[in-house]
């Protein structure tokens, strides 16, 4: 089990600190099952399947992180932090000395997994668990280990989706899945579909008006502060009655909405 969640950890920390200074603060493993019914692949032997969410922060201030667009909008914890948090799926041999000590990194689709489908001639799936969600076992039988998180906020938490957490049904801004480029990167106004913006709502309509901004503002979508975190705190609860999250989870949510200045 040590081996194991070592394993967790640096496959985790070196998508989340390769470009960014994005510290993990935790992580959690929510289902740790075996994958397609303990089949044996070769000489890789048996594989199983980890699932859960990893937890961060981000110092908006670190030259490291001045790529990543309107991260100074985003809210911070206490600490000045911006804190984020995503899910990781991980299909790896039982007995990790029988791979081939390679790990495959599949950047998701909109949340959803493709390598599987094009490396091994399986059906399209979110949550491959069976003899047939291996396909021909071609990576398997080659012993990778496979891993993907989720990148995008904007998606439901549905149909297995790999998300970063969400703040969609209780929103203080807008999460897009595009960014204009800026003048200091060339291509001034040019879409990068790669990269994400955060655009905050205006706080009154006054304000929006002004901006000629289309989208209400705060006042018009909360009565007041009280009002938006009794909102998140509904919203979170129906999350983790659905089984997206966990209990503690939930109050680390309505904690953190708490804690956002008005």
């Amino acid at each position: 089990m040590i081996g194991r969640t070592l394993f967790i950890c640096a496959a985790i920390l070196l998508f989340a600190n390769v470009i960014a200074e994005a510290r993990v603060t935790r992580i959690k493993i929510i289902r740790h099952e075996p994958f397609a019914g303990n089949q044996q692949f070769g000489t890789a032997g048996s594989y199983e399947k980890l699932v859960g969410r990893f937890y961060g922060e981000l110092d908006p201030a670190t030259a490291l992180n001045s790529g990543i667009v309107d991260l100074e909008k985003a809210p911070r914890n206490a600490k000045g932090l911006v804190e984020y948090s995503s899910d990781f799926y991980i299909l790896k041999p039982v007995d990790l000395s029988k791979g081939n000590g390679a790990l495959l990194y599949d950047v998701n689709n909109r949340g959803n997994k493709q390598v599987l489908f094009q490396f091994n001639s399986a059906p399209r799936g979110n949550d491959p668990s069976t003899p047939a969600d291996a396909g021909n076992g071609f990576l398997m039988r080659y012993g990778f280990t496979v891993v993907w998180s989720g990148w995008l906020p904007d998606l439901p938490a549905s149909n297995n989706n790999l998300r970063l957490e969400p703040d969609v049904e209780v929103p203080l801004a807008t999460a897009t899945g595009w960014a204009l480029r800026a003048k200091d990167e060339g291509g001034t106004g040019e879409l990068c579909y790669l990269d994400g913006s955060y655009i905050p709502f205006a706080k009154t309509k006054a304000e929006r008006d002004a901006n000629h901004d289309g989208r209400l503002s705060l006042e018009e979508r909360y009565r007041d502060k009280t009002d938006y975190v009794g909102q998140v705190a509904q919203s979170a609860e129906a999350l983790e009655k659905s089984g997206y999250i966990l209990a503690e989870d939930r109050q680390r949510i309505i904690e953190r909405a708490g804690s956002l200045s008005w």
